[in-house]
């Protein structure tokens, strides 16, 4: 076949896939099943703004999903899942200390979402590695450890979670314990 044209290898293809037995089974059932179905909950326009802006900017178009960010902003300033998105933007790009107010402001906005508080929490452990001003990493550090430990209480099935408090306990040495009880969770 190397060094067929297209069409030989297109035909010895059909032959093949036609040629091929796949096995079957078959189940046939006495009683049939009924039950409700749940319906999805209906987003408004501000929420689904704020997919289409994180999608915009994970493909790299930030600039498209920055303004559709500010503009839910405008209409709508304690939206924290915007906020998140547009801190997120800037943490992509390393801009930790541009990241940073947009996660803190979410993270006061909705105190019960794990995912914010785990955003901020990874902005935290960024500015963490990043600092070389011992005190100001020890109050990142305190900072992270409560937000993480809140994401974690929030949502006990996030790994990500779990393993970031775990690296914060372990940079921390102040609690082995649970550093290696949350990364084994993770």
């Amino acid at each position: 076949i190397f060094g067929s044209d297209l069409a030989a290898l297109d035909r010895e293809l059909f032959e093949y896939v036609r040629q091929v037995a796949f096995p079957l089974l078959r189940l046939q059932f006495n009683q049939k099943i009924t039950g409700d179905a749940e319906r999805g909950t209906t987003m408004d326009d501000a929420e689904a703004a704020v997919y289409v802006a994180d999608l915009q900017a994970r493909i790299g178009r930030d600039q498209e999903g920055r303004a559709r960010l500010q503009t839910v902003l405008t209409r709508k300033p304690d939206a924290a899942r915007a906020s998140t998105a547009l801190g997120l933007i800037d943490f992509r790009a390393r801009r930790y200390k541009e990241a940073l107010p947009a996660l803190e402001r979410a993270a006061g906005q909705a105190p019960q979402d794990a995912f914010v508080q785990t955003a901020f929490g990874r902005g935290l452990v960024a500015i963490i590695n990043e600092t070389p001003d011992v005190e100001a990493k020890r109050a990142a550090l305190q900072k992270a450890r409560d937000t993480l430990s809140r994401a974690v209480d929030i949502d006990a099935t996030s790994a990500y979670a779990a393993g970031l408090l775990g690296y914060i306990e372990l940079v921390d040495r102040q609690d082995v314990f649970r550093a290696v009880a949350m990364l084994e969770r993770a």
